[in-house]
């Protein structure tokens, strides 16, 4: 009978013991808690002094697109280019291509009109026909139209629109090429052609005519 009682003893005195020693980890578990919010407390309120404390920059005034792309009319002086008169052609004439692709062959060229224009400028429109050629083929359209001069040096373009440097075969390339002239100027004289191929033709831009003429 003591030695149950002893027993019980025992068994009691290690539940104690195992109960003091949790109250004691946990109550130790609670104080680390504890200490580790009022660390993160005191860091949150750390941060929040250093924000309060650092001058906040103000963002530059950025101005909107709209403002930017707005301008008044007085600003924006974009110059149209108009015709003030055209004079429609038909002027057809076969030309050599150039000897830098060969081989050289026959072309065909068509001047569709000429075009007096509102910045003192004159515009040659045509066409090159490469029917006849066999591959690719070349023209410099700037040696192939003139302004004839009588009292001094012809004028020649300052400007070719449209690809010549290699035509292909069986097409219809379209360009034009542009002189200065005098806003005055209302009658010129066009040399066509090169060399021993050229013909001479009169503008007249106040009644939109032109006839082929001789020069010498």
């Amino acid at each position: 009978m003591e030695r149950k009682n002893i027993g019980i003893y025992i068994a009691i005195a290690i539940v104690f013991i195992f109960a003091v020693t949790g109250f004691f980890f946990t109550f130790d578990s609670i104080g680390t808690l504890r200490t580790d919010v009022r660390n993160v407390e005191m860091g949150l309120e750390l941060a929040n002094k250093e924000r309060q404390a650092t001058p906040v920059e103000q963002p530059q005034k950025q101005e909107t697109q709209g403002a930017k792309n707005t301008t008044s009319s007085e600003e924006q002086t974009t110059d149209i280019v108009t015709s003030i008169a055209a004079v429609p052609t038909a002027i057809l004439m076969d030309i050599q291509s150039n000897p830098d692709l060969l081989p050289q062959t026959n072309l065909s060229l068509s001047v569709e009109s000429v075009n007096k224009n509102s910045d003192n400028t004159l515009s040659v429109n045509f066409k090159i026909y490469t029917n006849k050629a066999a591959g690719y083929s070349s023209i410099d359209p700037s040696k192939i139209f003139s302004i004839v001069a009588l009292d001094s040096d012809n004028i020649e373009p300052f400007k070719t629109n449209g690809r010549f440097s290699s035509m292909p075969a069986k097409s219809a390339i379209s360009g034009s090429v542009l002189f200065k002239i005098s806003q005055a100027q209302n009658n010129i004289i066009l040399q066509v052609g090169s060399g021993e191929n050229m013909k001479f033709y009169e503008i007249d831009f106040r009644d939109k005519s032109y006839k082929e003429t001789v020069i010498g």
